[in-house]
């Protein structure tokens, strides 16, 4: 009878392990697929929903245990949402950064992001199959892989020059002007005469660079400014940006073009979207940099533009371009995720297939694009928005191996970004990336001080030379010395290494 009890008990026991193996099974699977949550900014898309559905599904068919959310951050809440997403520990996988806001070194600096160099190793075969090693090495932070680069085009392409209508060149018998001085003259003869609706002004954001295209004016040019703080020349010299006559002279233009009535005299209190709105609606006379790109919605707001009508020039054309950097946009691990893999793996997944990026960027074949020869492609407009119901925007996370411009783009526009100049001069901090630790106090009050102090000068809203002392006495008060003291030191460094 002890025997018979005892199989009994034993027969029990290995029941209940199994019950138990089946239900850890179970619960194991109940967890799902990890999850990838794509923050960027912007508004949702109309059927994003849709989009991320069948990308989901995808994935899984191609075995990956991976679930995208892509959660969509309003321009206009987008640093302090993200902030504060990174402060409170919210999870999510992957985050967009760009350079010209907040730099990847910023966030690494913070501790806001992870190293990622053996989940590239890992699980990111596609990514360094698209992306060049020499971009890579600008990605490292003391030799450690700490984004992932949007390598989509030439680094050139929109920093070179700026933009006019020669359509209004023309019907004010105007020559396409050579110099800054010539562009604010043709510029205000052909705002007073513009004859379309509302006001036509230089559409810009306040937080953008837009000053770039006058430093190929300058006998200095090239340069690289760094946070419109620090200036590095060519031969390594390390200076204050603010405190150069260069900068004297970008404040100069934007005041005299400020006082010609070409800036918008609210330019600081407008949405984001409205430098945006009024390139769409051809409402500008010049434009800093290349926005070639709206061309197909520029003419289907204004059918009667031809191509030629919006021309994109240089200063001194015989001076070779210079990059300053290797790409403008990228794509970081926060540290507040629980699995630092997820987004390295589903970035690998978009680069793994032309199928893959196709239905990440474009959406679905058939419901918002179909593909146009010379690897091209048509957007699907939806018949009463008048415009496509999804689209990832390429600047975000792009890859000249896969890109695919729109039937309609401007030739300039794909000439620009698509071919390097084969005398493009390079800068010399091309792969260095400054560590703002050891500064960070003053660094992050430089950055507040100069969108307090500096902007309203730089933007041509107040006068430079009645405004200036004081505002870089703030600035100094802030910090600035320190910080291009710290940033000399760390890129003396770095150069000796090299």
């Amino acid at each position: 009878m002890n025997k018979g009890i005892g199989i009994f008990v034993l027969i029990m026991l290995l029941f209940s392990g199994i019950q138990a193996f089946a239900g850890g099974e179970k619960e194991a699977g109940e967890e799902g697929p990890v999850k990838v949550r794509f923050v960027f900014p912007g508004n949702p898309e109309q059927e994003a929903d849709i989009v991320q559905a069948e990308i989901n599904r995808r994935l899984m068919e191609d075995g990956q245990n991976l679930e995208l959310e892509l959660v969509y951050i309003p321009w206009d809440v987008w640093d302090q949402k993200t902030n504060l997403m990174l402060t409170t520990g919210e999870e999510f996988e992957l985050m967009h950064v760009m350079e010209d806001r907040h730099g990847f070194a910023d966030y690494a600096g913070k501790g806001a992001i992870v190293s990622i160099d053996e989940y590239i190793d890992e699980y990111g075969p596609a990514l360094k199959k698209v992306i060049p090693d020499w971009v890579w090495d600008t990605a490292r932070i003391d030799g450690k892989i700490t984004m992932i680069p949007a390598y989509r085009l030439s680094a050139t392409g929109d920093r070179q020059g700026w933009t006019i209508r020669k359509d209004l060149l023309e019907e004010n018998n105007l020559s396409i002007p050579t110099t800054p001085a010539e562009l604010l003259d043709a510029a205000e003869i052909i705002k007073e005469n513009w004859k379309g609706d509302g006001e036509i002004y230089v559409p810009i954001r306040s937080n953008t660079d837009a000053f770039f295209f006058l430093h190929r004016s300058y006998d200095s040019f090239p340069f690289t400014v760094f946070q419109k703080l620090v200036r590095i020349d060519q031969d390594g010299k390390v200076s204050s940006w603010v405190e150069t006559e260069e900068f004297k002279k970008d404040c100069e233009f934007f005041r005299d073009a400020f006082n010609r009535g070409l800036i918008h005299r609210d330019i600081l209190g407008q949405p984001n979207d409205w430098a945006i709105n009024q390139l769409m609606s051809a409402k500008f006379a010049f434009q800093p940099q290349c926005p070639l790109n709206l061309w197909p919605k520029i003419k289907d707001n204004n059918p009667g533009m031809e191509i030629d009508d919006i021309v994109t020039v240089s200063f001194n054309p015989g001076k070779p371009s210079f990059s300053i950097t290797a790409v403008g946009n990228d794509n970081v691990v926060p540290s507040t995720t629980s699995h630092p893999e997820a987004g390295v793996k589903y970035l690998n997944w978009v680069y793994s297939s032309q199928e893959n990026y196709d239905l990440h960027f474009y959406g679905i074949e058939g419901r918002h694009w179909k593909k146009a020869p010379n690897h091209r492609r048509i957007s699907i407009l939806d018949p009463d928005r008048g415009q496509s119901n999804y689209r990832f925007r390429e600047w975000m996370a792009g890859n000249v191996e896969y890109l695919r411009y729109e039937e309609s783009a401007h030739p300039r526009f794909v000439e620009l970004f698509s071919e390097t100049p084969a005398d493009t001069e390079y800068s010399i901090t091309i792969g260095f990336n400054f560590n703002a630790v050891p500064v960070q106090a003053e660094y992050t009050s430089c950055l507040t001080e100069y969108n307090s102090s500096m902007v309203p000068i730089a933007l041509g809203l107040i006068d430079y030379e009645e405004n200036f002392p004081t505002a870089l006495k703030r600035l100094k008060a802030a910090g600035l010395d320190k910080v291009v003291a710290e940033y000399d030191k760390q890129f003396n460094s770095w150069m000796a290494t090299k």
